[in-house]
């Protein structure tokens, strides 16, 4: 099982440089969502990132093309509200692209993978009920890339989300809304046996 985390887009610069170097190898992918930062400033944290040795192929820019582009980041994770994908492709050939969805309509994409929650309760979604695992069997049944689960799971989720037939899992809040986000990236490594060498595509 792979193990994706999501910023949170809650920290201060040195913060989010801080952590996610002390994260970075125990997981699959981290997703760059900051979207109260400016360009300059998720450059200026990629650049710091890579001078202190941080594998930047296991970073995924949220939604910005264009950062990715510049950065060299082949990855990009896209919006439930994202236009269509096959103009993005035309236009971003060389980028890898997943797709954030939260019901079956948009299964079927040509995507690289799919991000599709929320799975269990979680307060980033308050007042949602949680799709659960009988949804995601239908959409990791249904898909033609590898689906990663996401929201309001715990360690202890892992096995069954794996047996739902998800590639991994993602998680924002359990890892960047603690106070040690590196023992808790340690506990769900463990838990999803995550590999130092593995990546999500």
């Amino acid at each position: 099982m792979k193990l994706i985390t999501v910023t949170d887009d809650r920290m201060t610069e040195n913060k989010l440089v801080h952590t996610l170097l002390h994260i970075e190898p125990y997981v699959s992918a981290i997703i760059l969502r900051e979207k109260s930062k400016s360009e300059e400033t998720l450059k200026m944290i990629i650049e710091t990132l890579y001078k202190n040795k941080f594998d930047l192929r296991k970073l995924i820019i949220h939604g910005n093309r264009h950062l990715a582009i510049s950065t060299g980041i082949n990855r990009v994770q896209l919006p439930n509200n994202a236009p269509p994908i096959n103009g993005i492709k035309l236009e971003y050939p060389q980028l890898s692209l997943g797709r954030s969805i939260h019901s079956i309509d948009n299964v079927a994409e040509p995507v690289d993978w799919l991000l599709y929650g929320h799975i269990y309760k979680t307060a980033c979604k308050k007042g949602i009920m949680p799709r659960g695992l009988k949804a995601l069997r239908e959409i990791t049944f249904h898909a033609h890339c590898p689906v990663y689960a996401i929201g309001g799971i715990k360690p202890e989720h892992v096995q069954s989300i794996r047996d739902a037939g998800a590639a991994g899992i993602a998680v924002m809040s359990s890892i960047f809304g603690v106070a040690k986000p590196e023992k808790a990236a340690k506990e769900y490594a463990k838990a999803c046996e995550v590999s130092i060498h593995d990546s999500i595509c």
